[in-house]
C-alpha cells in the first residue's frame, strides 16, 4: 500500500527571487491534479538532514537526488528499517544514475510471459546502500565490464567522492580542484586505474563541468525507467532492477547492474 498522503521536501533557495519555493511546491498543484486520490500534499519544511529515523522511516517511497553518500547511506537505512524504499538517482549531463536499496525483507513475482510465479525474496542478493558505496572499484568486473567498472558509474563515484570530501558538488569553477581529489583518490583506493582515459585530467575537468547539468531528455528518460521501477515495487510484479540503473546517453541505453563485492 501507498500513503495516501504525499510529502515533499522543501528547500529554501536564499537570497534569489523565484516564484516558489521549492520544486515540490511549483510542481505540487500538478501532481494533486494527474494524482486525485493523493488528496491535498503536505510539503514538509525541514531539510532532509533534519529529518529524524522515526519521520523517515513512515514513508513508503522516498526518492532524493543530490544527497552526499553519509546522508543518502542514513536515509536508507531509516526509510528501510521501517519497510520502505529508498532511491538515490542524478543526471549530469548526457547521463544518469540510480542506485536502489529495497531493504531485505522485499519480495516480487518474478514473470514468465504473462504469468506471475510465486513470491521470490530479494534477501540473498540484497546489498544496503551504504555498503554499496564501500565495495571496492576492483570487485566491480564483470562479463561485459572487464577491465573496469561501468564507467557511467565510475563518473557517478567520482562526483560523490568529491562531494564526500569536500561538502560541495564539482563545477566549472572547482574543476582543478576536482581533477586534484578524484586523481589522488583513485591512486589510493585503485591504483590500477590511473591510467585510465576516464581519470585524465580533460576528462575529469568534463566531469567537473557537467556534474549539475540536468539535460531535460536525459532526466525524462531515466525518470520513466525509475517509474517504471516504482510501479514494480508496489505491486511486487515482476524482478526489480537491483541495485543501480545506469543510463548512457550518447549510447542510448539503461543498464541495470547488480553491485556486489566479491
Amino acid at each position: 500500500a501507498v500513503q495516501t498522503t504525499a510529502s515533499f521536501f522543501l528547500l529554501e533557495r536564499a537570497n534569489k527571487k523565484i516564484k516558489y519555493d521549492s520544486v515540490g511546491h511549483a510542481m505540487k498543484a500538478a501532481i494533486e491534479e494527474l494524482n486525485p486520490l493523493l488528496g491535498d500534499c503536505e510539503l514538509v519544511t525541514q531539510l532532509p538532514s533534519d529529518l529524524d529515523e522515526a519521520t523517515l522511516a513512515s514513508y513508503d517511497m522516498v526518492i532524493a537526488s543530490h544527497l552526499g553518500m553519509a546522508e543518502a547511506s542514513r536515509i536508507a537505512a531509516a526509510t528501510t528499517k521501517g519497510g520502505g524504499k529508498f532511491y538515490l538517482v542524478d543526471c549530469f549531463g548526457f547521463n544518469g544514475a540510480c542506485v536502489l536499496d529495497l531493504g531485505k525483507e522485499h519480495q516480487y513475482r518474478p514473470e514468465v510471459g504473462k504469468k506471475l510465479l510465486d513470491l521470490t525474496s530479494l534477501a540473498a542478493s540484497h546489498v544496503p546502500l551504504q555498503d554499496i558505496f564501500q565495495i571496492p572499484l576492483t570487485d566491480l568486473i564483470s562479463r561485459a565490464d572487464k577491465k573496469h567498472p561501468p564507467l557511467v558509474w565510475l563518473q557517478y563515484r567520482a562526483m560523490l567522492q568529491y562531494q564526500e570530501s569536500t561538502g560541495e558538488w564539482p563545477s566549472t569553477e572547482t574543476k582543478e580542484k576536482f581533477v586534484d581529489c578524484i586523481q589522488a583518490w583513485i591512486a589510493k583506493v585503485a591504483p590500477t586505474y590511473t591510467e585510465l582515459d576516464c581519470f585524465r585530467k580533460e576528462n575529469l575537468e568534463q566531469w567537473a563541468a557537467v556534474a549539475t547539468a540536468e539535460i531535460s531528455p536525459v532526466c525524462a528518460v531515466l525518470g520513466g525507467m525509475l517509474g517504471n521501477e516504482i510501479v514494480k515495487a508496489i505491486s511486487l510484479k515482476g524482478e526489480p532492477a537491483n541495485n543501480t540503473l545506469l543510463f548512457d546517453g550518447k549510447l542510448g541505453k539503461c543498464r541495470t547492474v547488480l553491485m556486489k563485492a566479491k
